[in-house]
């Protein structure tokens, strides 16, 4: 039912990979969310799927915290993780 409502759905999880398609929760709501045609932005410690295998679980953009600037991390982790989610927020374009 909140699908139903939703414009955007956020999944994270320590780390994307192989195990992930098995069916653990990030990947589980991505179906989800793809079947009711609800973008979804990812966000993990590290990624190691590619951008074509995320897409076709209905991932339209994602990011690895690792992939943040060590120094910005380093000065101001909140600053550097809010500054990354924009970004990727801004990526997937406009909302339903």
């Amino acid at each position: 039912r909140l699908l139903e409502s939703a414009d955007l759905v956020i999944v994270g999880e320590g780390r994307l990979d192989s195990q992930s398609l098995a069916g653990k929760a990030p990947i589980a709501a991505a179906r989800l969310a793809k079947a009711k045609g609800v973008p979804v932005l990812a966000f993990a410690g590290s990624i190691e799927l590619t951008e074509e295998e995320l897409r076709a679980e209905g991932i339209g953009s994602s990011a690895a915290i690792e992939d943040v600037a060590k120094t910005e991390a380093e000065s101001a982790p909140g600053a550097a993780l809010a500054a990354l989610v924009a970004r990727k927020i801004a990526q997937l374009g406009p909302v339903r």
